[in-house]
């Protein structure tokens, strides 16, 4: 029985005897599978699990040799921060957390890992777009990665807002906001001549001049945006009449 041999899965080893037999010694391996010759003394094979071979050599006498490779399984894994969804120009906290033999471990925002932005476990990423971030982990024995990702999500509000409006002197117009989602939304109005609803997604306005009105949106997750109305006033009807 010839020494074991210990590979990494996927790794190609060579097997067999190293002695120097009787010129016309013949070889056979019997018991195994995946040789690159199978009637060599010394071929190469690459295992996926442990596995014993035999060799028969024959000439004026017969030698069987049997050799084990042990192919290592690696003990390496990862857990990552769950999905989040953050404000526009947010930060979002991502973690891995290793297991086993890890290493080193690498964060990418390509599946393939052609660049890396961080070696940190905990790493603080401010996407402009919803993004996948990738994670990856590796163990120095066999030099084996584990990969898993984390989904960042831009909240992005959704509602409609006519952006003007022409009214007649001394009238009154209500502004409104749709909701186009299932947002949970607060409303700050600002401008001259807010008659009532400052606080609400319909204010009514009465302004005397053309006057912009400035509204803050807040979402349940404290995502804030502001937009604007401008009113005109319409004074044909009182150039007319002077």
């Amino acid at each position: 029985t010839l020494a074991d041999i210990t590979s990494c899965p996927g790794e190609s080893v060579i097997i067999g005897p190293e002695t120097d037999y009787p010129e016309g010694t013949t070889f056979e391996w019997i018991q195994g599978s995946g040789f690159s010759n199978q009637y060599a003394q010394n071929p190469s094979i690459t295992p996926t699990h442990t596995t014993t071979y035999t060799l028969v050599a024959r000439g004026v006498c017969n030698d069987t040799v049997t050799q084990t490779v042990n192919v290592i399984t690696p003990d390496v894994g990862l857990s990552t921060s769950n999905d989040t969804t953050i404000c526009p120009g947010g930060t979002a906290t991502l973690q891995v957390f290793p297991t086993g033999n890890a290493v080193a471990w690498e964060w990418s925002a390509d599946p393939n890992f052609s660049s890396i932005f961080s070696t940190e476990q905990t790493v603080d990423v401010s996407p402009e777009n919803s993004l996948t971030y990738y994670v990856r982990v590796r163990e120095s024995e066999c030099n084996t990665y584990a990969t898993d990702y984390v989904r960042v999500t831009i909240h992005r509000f959704n509602y409609s807002l006519e952006p003007s409006h022409i009214i007649c002197p001394n009238s009154q117009i209500q502004l409104t906001v749709t909701n186009n989602s299932s947002d949970n939304l607060t409303y700050h109005w600002q401008g001259a001549g807010i008659v009532s609803g400052a606080n609400t997604n319909s204010p009514t306005v009465a302004p005397t001049t053309a006057t912009t009105y400035t509204v803050t949106i807040t979402n349940q997750m404290g995502c804030t945006t502001t937009d604007q109305v401008s009113i005109t006033i319409d004074n044909i009807g009182s150039s007319i009449g002077d």
